[in-house]
């Protein structure tokens, strides 16, 4: 198992943070990108590197530590790990490496030697002010250590209400190190997200809010009424039926059996946990919905985090939440990949998307007003498109012109918002390749300037030999999987001669049949590339 490149760079990018600075990082990585195998990569060269060095792993699920205590051993099968939670029946103290619930561990700082580095998993859990268990057990470890270094570990850097987790005055300081869905996806390592308009969408007229969040006993009493949830579901079956690994999220635990009920009676055996399941039972309907043995699965507010099923390839929202961080959470159950599915469909019957904007371009807590981005809705698939879409990508349907009304009303807006932000990706078949060297105004270093040729249009990259970190990965890894070579250790050393340039062209022009191409803002962008036999590029480099 050998790091990602965006993996190897968030290392790095830590590595020069911890080197460069005397406060505290977040690492910003997406759910489904790996953040696990990350730290437990980084834990390695640090005992490695420096032996004697004690580093905690903190917690707020047993699911988490399980599961980073895996990976560890999987790494680093001779990993020095000691377990402290409760829930697991494990105290051990004297180990290098400790996984830590903070239920167990916050009142026992103490009981340790000295912590040299604290990683917070889900570190959006750490509250922004006030004696809590988070921050009462730092401050403790902080006196038992002076030089403590605590690095946080999320995909949603904000917390509900309260905005950014991270400041001057916060346990956590700055941002080390973040890459975005939308690259990831872009790049191939997570899976691409559709979403539909449902005809049933929750009415929150007169729900009520505390402490920032609906409460829960109205969201019950208003969606936990027989007709409400048999509407629902069928729509959500009728929608679904080839999906094969479908998550529901509920408002409460008896919404949930409701829901689980209502599927059974269609015939879909669909399990409910939370945070009451006896921890066998949870852990067999887990694991069962993870294998595939159960079709479908009902749950309030325990697998929005630490639950690890690849398979899923549908989520149906029937849980309204004010909470950018749990809606980005339990969305991004369905952005890993797996070789059965091709991307994962989002049912938002709760309002989600449209509240919290697309997974991609979240509207952060102290951004809330700026108002969703506009879409619209195919008329013949029901699929969320961008309102500048001219074609649905999903059935074909050809949107006509719009109608342009010089004085709208002021309280016109947007009634939803698509999953992900930007026109969706198309295909062009490659006719020719043109390559030059650029030299990037911004970084004073030239690069590759690859132009692919279609029949209407043409698309170009940027391929970064000179650069380094991520950019110089991306690019050795570009060159590789086309000419069979190591890549060359900057540009001018690929171009030598004029004549290489287009011995390089027209081997690009045989390799590459198709590209994929993604608009940003402007700009369109490369993300996919359907390629032929390699070529050898000892026969044009010298």
């Amino acid at each position: 198992m050998q790091p990602r490149p965006y993996q190897s760079e968030a290392m790095a990018a830590l590595d020069a943070y911890l080197a460069q600075h005397d406060d505290n990082p977040v690492i910003e990585l997406p759910t489904g990108a790996g953040k696990t195998p990350v730290m437990a990569w980084t834990i390695q060269r640090y005992l490695k590197a420096w032996p004697g060095t004690r580093i905690l792993v903190l917690a707020h699920v047993r699911e988490l530590l399980t599961q980073g205590v895996e990976k560890m051993t999987t790494i680093w099968p001779d990993a020095p790990i000691g377990v402290y939670c409760s829930a697991l029946k494990r105290k051990d103290k004297k180990a290098a490496i400790t996984f830590a619930s903070i239920q167990s561990i916050h009142r026992h700082a103490f009981d340790f030697d000295p912590f040299d580095l604290i990683f917070v998993d889900e570190a959006h859990r750490i509250p922004l002010k006030g004696e809590t268990t988070y921050r009462s057990f730092i401050a403790d470890a902080k006196m038992n250590c002076p030089h403590l270094r605590v690095v946080g570990w999320t995909a949603t850097p904000y917390r509900l209400g309260g905005g950014r987790i991270y400041g001057p005055e916060y346990v956590l300081n700055s941002v080390a190190y973040r890459v975005s869905v939308k690259e990831l996806i872009d790049d191939g390592y997570l899976c691409r997200l559709r979403s539909k308009r449902t005809e049933n969408e929750m009415d929150m007229a007169g729900v009520r809010t505390a402490k920032g969040e609906f409460v829960e006993s109205d969201l019950d009493a208003r969606f936990n009424q027989a007709d409400v949830v048999s509407a629902a579901v069928s729509e959500a079956l009728a929608r679904l039926p080839d999906r094969k690994s479908i998550l529901f999220f509920c408002c409460s635990i008896s919404h949930a059996e409701s829901v689980s009920e209502e599927l059974k009676r269609r015939g879909v055996i669909a399990p409910v946990v939370s945070a009451k399941t006896e921890k066998g039972e949870r852990d067999s309907y887990t694991s069962g919905f993870v294998a595939g043995r159960y079709r479908a699965i009902c749950n309030v507010n325990v697998l929005s985090e630490g639950f690890d099923a690849q398979r899923v390839d549908a989520v149906v929202m029937l849980r309204p939440t004010q909470s950018a961080a749990l809606y980005y959470q339990q969305v991004g159950r369905g952005l890993r990949l797996h070789d059965s599915k091709s991307d994962c469909l989002v049912l938002d019957f709760a309002g989600n998307v449209s509240r919290h904007g697309p997974i991609d371009a979240l509207n952060e807590p102290e951004k809330k007003g700026t108002g969703p981005a506009p879409v619209k809705e195919c008329p013949n698939c029901k699929e969320l498109v961008r309102i500048s879409a001219s074609e649905c990508p999903d059935c074909g349907y050809i949107f006509p012109p719009p109608e342009r009304d010089p004085t709208p009303p002021h309280d016109a807006k947007p009634h939803d918002v698509d999953i992900l932000s930007g026109v969706p990706p198309w295909t062009m078949t490659v006719r020719d390749v043109r390559v030059d060297k650029y030299r990037s105004k911004k970084s004073d270093k030239d690069m590759l300037r690859v132009t692919y040729h279609g029949t209407l249009e043409a698309h170009t990259e940027f391929v970064c030999l000179d650069h380094d970190g991520y950019a110089r990965q991306k690019a050795a890894i570009w060159w590789a999987k086309r000419f069979k070579t190591a890549a060359p250790k900057n540009t001018a050393e690929a171009l030598p001669t004029l004549f290489s340039i287009h011995q390089i062209s027209d081997a690009l022009k045989a390799i590459t049949k198709e590209i994929t191409v993604a608009r940003e803002g402007k700009y369109t962008k490369v993300i996919g590339y359907k390629l032929e036999a390699s070529t050898d590029a000892s026969t044009f480099t010298h």
